[in-house]
């Protein structure tokens, strides 16, 4: 949600001294990412509850029940959630905006 905060802070304001001062911070959320959030490297941000108590599904819907197959059977972690995807494909597009701004290849 930062980057996507970010990205529309710049579309509204035009402002790209404040893109230069957060750069490096929104390159290292877009690495955090895609290191800690797509382990598999399938291209999806995913989760995979670690904790041996709390909530199953970490996603908008945490609960034990939230996530669950057509017969109502429960989805098993990883788990990529559409939203989540959503989220991570306009925050990439932002990020390729602004990297046109920044005049840098990412």
């Amino acid at each position: 949600m930062y980057l996507i905060g970010f990205g529309y802070h710049y579309a509204l304001t035009g402002d790209r001294a404040h893109v230069a001062r957060h750069w490096d911070t929104a390159l290292k959320i877009v690495e955090w990412a895609i290191r800690y959030g797509d382990p598999d490297g399938d291209g999806y941000i995913e989760y995979e509850t670690k904790a041996a108590r709390g909530p199953r599904h970490q996603g908008w819907k945490d609960s034990e029940n939230a996530i669950v197959r057509a017969d109502g059977s429960q989805v098993d972690p990883p788990i990529a959630a559409c939203e989540i995807q959503g989220y991570w494909y306009v925050a990439l597009q932002f990020m390729a905006a602004l990297a046109v701004v920044m005049r840098e290849r990412t």
